[in-house]
């Protein structure tokens, strides 16, 4: 038995992951490990039910490394 066939027999296809993102390392570490992280994130559920978010409040980052984020999480979808 598959983890997502136990899953789904336990809590059904409502259930879905937000956050995971871990903006300190994405956002301050340049727009390659950002986009790294995105698809890292989207790939623990490739058959959907998550989305992706920074973790928490995030203060600092470079907009560059803000801008590469959100243009590999419009690449991520089920």
């Amino acid at each position: 038995m598959t983890m997502k066939s136990r899953e789904n027999r336990r809590v059904g296809s409502k259930l879905f992951f937000v956050g995971g993102f871990d903006q300190n390392e994405g956002f301050n570490s340049g727009p390659g490990r950002a986009r790294q992280l995105v698809f890292e994130c989207h790939a623990a559920c490739p058959d959907g039910g998550y989305i992706c978010s920074p973790s928490d409040a995030f203060f600092s980052g470079d907009p560059a490394n803000v801008q590469a984020f959100a243009d590999a999480v419009k690449e991520c979808y089920y």
